[in-house]
């Protein structure tokens, strides 16, 4: 009787530490004053404009392999206002960054086809609503030839800012 209560306790203990971890999901919401955006990491640099960066990490099953999934988006925008208003054409007017990390394809171009971006200051925070439908260009690698495509996908979000310091050693 002994032996098997010593059985069972150490199967239940064997059980009980397969139970799945999971990481919470993070948002980071950043605005950079004297700024600019890059395509390098940490993509924020010394400059004269304003920099948002909203950096959002899924929620992660630690015991699930390859369901990472993060992403960066970025807009750069002249510095100096209180506000500001872009829409559909003048989205091309702004530097506007999105990268997204995952085990997919490769994401290696960017266009915005519509929508507005927008952001009023209140006090030491940025209010920014983003709504815009952008195209994005893949790459797959099978056997050595890339397949690309694209596609047409929409984000949009409405977050508040607060005022950082930019990264160090840029």
């Amino acid at each position: 009787m002994h032996r098997f209560f010593v059985i069972i306790v150490i199967a239940i203990s064997l059980l009980s530490s397969c139970r799945d971890e999971v990481n919470p999901s993070k948002l980071e919401l950043s605005y950079y004053e004297n700024a600019l955006i890059a395509d390098t990491y940490p993509y924020v640099f010394e400059g004269n404009n304003l920099v948002f960066s909203r950096h959002y990490e899924k929620e992660d099953n630690v015991m699930v392999a390859d369901d990472e999934y993060s992403e960066d988006f970025l807009i750069e925008v002249p510095g100096g206002n209180e506000h500001f208003f872009y829409s559909d054409e003048q989205l091309g007017n702004i530097g506007i960054i999105y990268k997204s990390y995952c085990f997919c394809p490769f994401r290696d171009t960017l266009v915005v086809l519509s929508g507005t971006i927008q952001g009023q200051k209140n006090a030491s925070l940025w209010e920014v609503k983003i709504d815009i439908t952008y195209k994005e260009g893949f790459k797959w690698y099978s056997q050595n030839d890339p397949i690309t495509y694209s596609e047409e996908l929409r984000k949009t979000f409405n977050n508040t800012f607060t005022l950082a310091e930019i990264p160090s050693g840029n």
